[in-house]
């Protein structure tokens, strides 16, 4: 892609991208997100009211107008990207052929497979709720048509994990224990034994691991993970940060607490807004 500077006002109100919590202000963003964000472009992007915001906050009627045209036509996704691309000559030649390669593999995939695609996405960009929503669509289709248990093992030990950095651990624990059954891997394996002791405690997920015929050497490997959690907790930037909060208070310097508690909670909030897409 070449370095290309702003060909057109920024918008006074943003096209809003939901998938993400997103902000669009340009036809330039806009490009940017299409060509990053493939497996995210889909009808909650590509639809009325990215038209209108075209047509109206960018002044862009003929590309508007193009796009609307494509979308009544129900043509591809890539039909409906180029004319974005070229109103700013975003891609080259090359470029776009590398592109649609891409896009044409991604619709070829099953639905479930490409919903999938998508959550692992999320997930990776750390919109947990989102892609948790978006497996369990995937799920259900994966039901529907009999899809092997690899695939559906797949989907529950990824909730699984998605529940477990949202925190609730009773629900990743159950994500675990069904992708365990379906998969038998030691990896998941792993993951769910240390889910129970996250959710029941030590006693409880002895007494699976005992159930299950699990092996010493195994048992030690979910000790030391869980203890590598613990110390990695106790010195990350949010656990200083919560004892430094906590000296001030002690020391007297109440200003200082109530100011420092402030931002700490309103960074704990964006922070929550940006993994669970609320």
């Amino acid at each position: 892609m070449s370095y290309i500077l702003c060909r057109t006002k920024p918008a006074a109100a943003p096209f809003y991208i939901e998938n993400i919590s997103t902000n669009i202000y340009s036809i330039e963003e806009l490009c940017f997100y299409l060509y990053n964000n493939l497996y995210l472009v889909d009808e909650t992007i590509l639809n009325e009211k990215l038209c209108e915001w075209l047509q109206i906050e960018l002044g862009l009627t003929a590309l508007s107008k193009k796009v609307r045209g494509l979308l009544e036509q129900k043509v591809s996704v890539g039909q409906v990207l180029a004319p974005i691309f070229k109103e700013i000559y975003y891609l080259s030649h090359e470029e776009m052929r590398i592109f649609n390669a891409k896009l044409e593999q991604y619709e070829a995939q099953p639905a479930r497979v490409r919903m999938k695609m998508k959550a692992d996405y999320l997930y990776g960009n750390e919109k947990f709720r989102n892609a948790l929503n978006i497996y369990k669509a995937s799920l259900k289709l994966s039901e529907e048509d009999e899809t092997g248990s690899q695939f559906k093992g797949s989907i529950y030990y990824n909730m699984g994990c998605a529940y477990a950095r949202l925190f609730e651990l009773s629900e990743a624990r159950e994500c675990l224990k069904t992708a365990y059954e379906l998969l038998h891997s030691k990896k998941v394996l792993v993951g769910y034994l240390t889910a129970v002791c996250l959710a029941d405690g030590e006693d409880q997920m002895m007494k699976t691991a005992e159930s299950l015929g699990v092996d010493q050497d195994t048992v030690l490997q979910i000790w030391s993970q869980i203890e590598e959690t613990r110390e990695s907790f106790s010195e990350s930037a949010g656990a200083a940060r919560f004892q430094d909060l906590k000296s001030r208070m002690e020391n007297g310097d109440r200003r200082g607490y109530e100011t420092g508690m402030k931002d700490y909670l309103k960074e704990m909030t964006d922070s929550y807004h940006k993994n669970t897409g609320y």
